[in-house]
């Protein structure tokens, strides 16, 4: 009995594979380490893996949060919530291939965030055990911050003088911290 159920399972160990079908596999490659503000290229290639052409499918793209869409494949719609976008995959013949490219950018830190992507709706496909992909990704970033004072450059015994003291960020982090200490010469 127990040798009968294992070769009639489908999923069993006596599982044929099945031939001329089309298999579409995504593949995500780019940076994984981003820095917060900066943009970064991403390209997704969806591969036909199998021993037929494939009549089209879709991939959808999920980016994770803290992760932003810079710039979309033209031929894909965006979504905001789960951020991301979708594509029709055209037409894949055996060993072809379709190549998305966009462009994301870290708008906090973010630390192993996986970008993913799955391919769907592809007629007649079998092995859908390689239709996702994830890619991790973390960011840096660090405030900088720089103070300039200015004012009277020329001062009279017992008037008084006004300056401006400002603190800029030129980093690509919030601060929420930090101390300014002015120090003024003797006779001040």
């Amino acid at each position: 009995k127990a040798f009968y159920a294992a070769a009639t399972d489908p999923a069993g160990a006596c599982k044929q594979p099945v031939v001329n079908v089309p298999d579409l596999a995504p593949v995500l490659t780019g940076a994984s380490a981003l820095n917060i503000g900066t943009p970064s290229s991403v390209t997704l290639t969806v591969n036909n893996t199998d021993q037929a052409t494939s009549s089209g499918g879709i991939v959808t793209v999920t980016l994770p949060a803290g992760i932003e869409l810079v710039n979309p494949p033209a031929t894909c719609t965006t979504s905001a919530s789960p951020a991301g976008f979708s594509c029709p995959i055209p037409a894949l013949a055996v060993s072809g291939s379709e190549t998305f490219n966009f462009d994301i950018r870290a708008i906090t830190l973010v630390n192993d965030a996986p970008i993913a992507a799955e391919v769907s709706a592809v007629a007649d496909e079998v092995n859908i055990g390689n239709n996702t992909t994830s890619m991790l990704l973390s960011s840096s970033g660090a405030p900088d911050l720089t103070s300039s004072i200015t004012g009277d450059s020329t001062l009279s015994v017992g008037v008084a003088g006004n300056y401006t003291v400002m603190v800029n960020n030129g980093g690509n982090l919030g601060s929420t911290d930090g101390v300014l200490t002015v120090i003024l010469p003797a006779g001040l």
